[in-house]
């Protein structure tokens, strides 16, 4: 609960969330949590020109990861299903280390990168429309670390290790890894993922 009205409050780590009805100069907010040592509540004002109860959106997202070159590309495509209300900007979780190189979508009005104890947070603002799906491409970079490093994810710390979706009420996804023929990829651990090893270049 927030001692102020009108909030959009962000809990990681996050698996669904929903808004409850309020009166009065208080926001409440049921989050459903994973298994963690750690909770982390941020909130800042409602994002959207509709009221907080009539915005409802969930994200696809679907992560293309290449390792070549010394470096990790990632290509994140949000998509941002809108069922209810309007959506006029996103808040969008990239990992400390990660360059961000471009943030591009048809309903682009312009954004800008902040950085977070728990990593980096890019805001979107999106153009005035009535499309109920929007969707985001980033595209960042990082060099790749001598030990075993994470792609995706958020830990129990609150620590981004791959680029999110903030304040959506669900977020699903795919995430495709691939690399050069001159190196190895070994998976040592996954969490909450179903593997598939088809090769990339079949599908």
């Amino acid at each position: 609960e927030i001692p102020a009205a009108d909030q959009t409050v962000e809990v990681t780590p996050h698996l669904v969330s929903a808004p409850e009805k309020t009166e009065g100069n208080i926001t409440r907010v049921n989050a459903y949590l994973g298994a963690t040592k750690k909770i982390t509540a941020r909130w800042h004002p409602r994002v959207s020109t509709a009221p907080e109860m009539d915005l409802l959106a969930s994200v696809e997202n679907t992560t293309d990861i290449r390792v070549a070159d010394g470096l990790i590309h990632t290509h994140a495509s949000l998509a941002y299903k809108i069922l209810r209300g309007k959506l006029d900007q996103v808040r969008i979780a990239v990992p400390a280390g990660h360059r961000i190189l471009d943030v591009a979508s048809p309903a682009l009005k312009g954004w800008q990168a902040a950085k977070e104890q728990e990593g980096q947070v890019v805001t979107v603002e999106l153009l005035p429309g009535n499309s109920r799906l929007i969707v985001i491409d980033v595209h960042t970079e990082r060099a790749v670390p001598d030990d075993t490093f994470s792609l995706a994810g958020v830990d129990g710390e609150g620590v981004n290790h791959g680029i999110h979706a903030r304040g959506a009420v669900r977020e699903s996804g795919v995430i495709a890894v691939n690399h050069a023929s001159d190196i190895t990829l070994p998976v040592e651990k996954q969490n909450g993922l179903v593997r598939d090893r088809t090769p990339i270049n079949s599908l």
